[in-house]
């Protein structure tokens, strides 16, 4: 038995990528595949007489790791062969007008290919996961542009043109290694969406405040060990909607939170918080509150004058009593507390019509 399973797992981890490969070539060689298992066969045979069963165990983990590695190194040649297509077809486009959504993500680029500045009416443009550093001046010809995604490349400063890009809606500047807001961005006069996750901030970027139609901020995955020094320059932000600023490192929701009255959705999770100030409550007009894998051992009563709750996530904290009030919550019908220390519940809670309610 244990042999046909090892004859399984054969199969399964280095026939079965073999025909996967193949297959997406239209090409399965039938014949090369039954001569490769017949001679496994043989050689797990001939393990087993000489040096034992386990012999053939040992055998087969080391077989594996080697086709795995073949594996991944034809996927990652496959992978650059699709990215060279991608790129002859851009390069021979014959109607650069016609062509609004460029995807040129996951091809090792260095640096923007200067062919991309032929597609006069480019509105989305991705250049994710590549290894880009800087910004090329001719980005100021791409005056149609709405959506830039620039994740997960190696720039530590951005310098943008944008004098004539003033329609772009969304960037993402997300996992780069940005430890300062570039300076010359504030003309992004649309700009509704902005994440700066996964970069080296310390604090939200004051210059953000210069993006008066912003609704979305993402800065997660960030050091914020100063999270609230910039909150001042936010308040006159009056279409910021949410703030996103989960594995932060934030310890504490400081007394300024209540700057922030306009927004909506405050998301801290998996954080380090163990203290939120009462000022929490000034937020009026909140609406979904994660707080889930924090250190909070207790939630100010003013909590319940945020009425417009329709979601509070306190997973995975410390909470080992709540204060009543949560009858004053009309809107909340999610609320997750499981997995932290409550000894027993307000009463208050029955009183409130939970569709999703999770507790342990």
């Amino acid at each position: 038995m244990r042999y046909v399973t090892l004859l399984f797992f054969a199969f399964t981890f280095i026939v079965a990528p073999v025909l996967a490969q193949n297959s997406a070539a239209r090409r399965i060689d039938v014949e090369k595949v039954k001569k490769e298992l017949e001679e496994m066969k043989v050689t797990m045979e001939t393990i087993k007489t000489n040096y034992g069963e386990d012999s053939v165990a040992k055998y087969m983990a080391a077989r594996m790791v080697k086709e795995r590695e073949n594996w991944n190194k034809n996927r990652k040649l496959r992978q650059e062969e699709d990215a060279a297509l991608r790129l002859d077809e851009y390069i021979n486009e014959t109607s650069p007008g016609d062509v609004i959504e460029l995807n040129l993500s996951d091809m090792n680029l260095i640096e923007v290919p200067h062919f991309v500045f032929k597609y006069k009416n480019l509105k989305k443009l991705n250049l994710s996961n590549n290894k880009i550093s800087k910004i090329p001046n001719e980005f100021k010809e791409l005056q149609a542009l709405e959506e830039v995604n620039l994740t997960n490349n190696k720039m530590r400063s951005v310098k943008f043109k944008t004098s004539k890009l003033r329609t772009v809606k969304r960037l993402n500047l997300s996992r780069n290694e940005l430890v300062a807001f570039p300076k010359k961005v504030n003309k992004f006069k649309e700009l509704t969406w902005l994440s700066l996750s996964n970069n080296r901030f310390e604090s939200i970027p004051k210059r953000v405040k210069k993006y008066k139609e912003l609704k979305t901020i993402e800065i997660g995955g960030n050091n914020l060990v100063q999270f609230g020094s910039n909150f001042k320059y936010l308040r006159k932000m009056e279409c910021l909607e949410s703030v996103s600023a989960g594995k932060a490192n934030i310890s504490s929701i400081p007394d300024n939170i209540s700057l922030l009255t306009n927004i909506t959705s405050l998301f801290l999770q998996e954080n380090k918080i163990n203290y939120i100030s009462p000022e929490i409550g000034k937020l009026v007009g909140l609406e979904q509150l994660s707080l889930y894998k924090n250190q909070l051992k207790e939630i100010p009563q003013e909590i319940f004058n945020c009425t417009e709750l329709n979601e509070l996530d306190l997973f995975y904290n410390q909470l080992t009593i709540l204060p009543k009030g949560f009858s004053k919550l009309k809107k909340l019908p999610n609320l997750y507390l499981a997995y932290n220390q409550l000894e027993y519940l307000p009463g208050d809670l029955g009183e409130m019509n939970l569709v999703s309610y999770l507790c342990s």
